[in-house]
């Protein structure tokens, strides 16, 4: 990848009543195939995240952090 996936964080507010769209991500890479797993494993933390399996309206995005370069 050409760009920084990790560059900015942002802050979203996700609405109760879509909150079903959200996986684990131990639970979601169980589904992909060994050789895709890598888009999400290769990244520290990842076990933490949750991932919204849908579209995010910019409405939802409540906030934005820069982040530094490491």
């Amino acid at each position: 990848m050409t760009y920084s996936r990790t560059a900015v964080r942002l802050t979203v507010s996700i609405p109760d009543s879509y909150r079903k769209k959200l996986v684990k991500e131990t639970d979601l890479v169980k589904t992909l195939p060994p050789e895709g797993r890598c888009i999400i494993t290769d990244y520290a933390g990842s076990e933490a995240w949750y991932i919204y399996k849908g579209r995010i309206p910019p409405s939802w995005i409540v906030g934005y952090e820069l982040m530094k370069e490491a």
